[in-house]
């Protein structure tokens, strides 16, 4: 589970307040995700449950959910909501790749409106397009960047069952303009034997200070070890090291050889 402090409404009340919220996930045990007001560790009781549930959101929902392995990040949005954002796992019904961005205050009535872009909505639903019912793809964890340093989320990076790497840019205000970065292109085309899904570091270029925005580097191991046939897999995995810095679509041929020194 992640826990964080959010400016929501309490379900029982429907007023907002900072309240203290657990976001947990159901790994392989299922597709869902739920939401805890943890506010007040004392009030724990089953008589309570009505101020503390605040929401579950599964497949039933909407299908585009997989089995939910990636660690959701609660931040505040540009749209001023805060919300839970996360990958959509694996396994969804249509096999896409996708990230999930679930309303704090979405849910709370007990229905799920999705926002394609919207602004009244539970969540939102930013589709990278890859994957199919044939060749399943899913979006593993993302990794949340302020840009500008006003504790809002900017961008997102996430990596796929496929190998991708993908940038999604959450900069405006209005969430009709969230989408993925570069074109719909992938910042990182890797190789489909080598899936991500650990959560990408971000840091800021070490050296190049005056790069093109968003001037970052996207550091990232590959590999998987979630099925019977992983046990097995003798596939070479790698770390990469990628930097956003205006060019997209970068694929093996354009990177740059590294020695390691002892």
């Amino acid at each position: 589970p992640v826990v964080s402090d959010a400016f929501v409404k309490n379900r029982a009340t429907g007023k907002r307040s900072w309240r203290t919220v657990l976001v947990g996930t159901l790994r392989g045990g299922g597709r869902g995700l739920f939401a805890l007001d943890v506010t007040n560790p004392a009030a724990f009781a089953e008589a309570n449950a009505k101020s503390i549930v605040m929401w579950e959101f599964n497949n039933t929902h909407d299908a585009h959910l997989g089995y939910t392995f990636s660690e959701p990040t609660i931040a505040l949005m540009n749209d001023g909501r805060w919300a839970a954002i996360t990958g959509n796992g694996y396994g969804s019904d249509p096999g896409l790749a996708e990230l999930l961005i679930l309303y704090l205050d979405g849910g709370l009535d007990d229905t799920w409106t999705d926002g394609t872009g919207g602004t009244d909505a539970d969540y939102q639903r930013i589709s990278t397009n890859s994957g199919s019912i044939a060749d399943k793809n899913g979006l593993s964890t993302p990794a949340l960047v302020d840009l500008d340093g006003n504790g809002t989320a900017d961008r997102a990076y996430a990596g796929d069952l496929h190998g991708n790497l993908w940038a999604f840019d959450l900069n405006s205000a209005s969430p009709a303009a969230w989408g993925v970065a570069h074109s719909d292109v992938p910042l990182f085309t890797g190789r489909s034997n080598q899936p991500i899904t650990v959560k990408p570091i971000i840091i800021r270029h070490p050296t190049e200070s005056q790069g093109t925005d968003p001037n970052l580097l996207v550091l990232f191991g590959t590999g998987r070890f979630l099925t019977k046939a992983d046990r097995s897999t003798t596939d070479t995995q790698t770390f990469y090291g990628i930097w956003d810095n205006g060019d997209y679509g970068i694929d093996h041929n354009d990177l740059v050889a590294q020695t390691v020194a002892t």
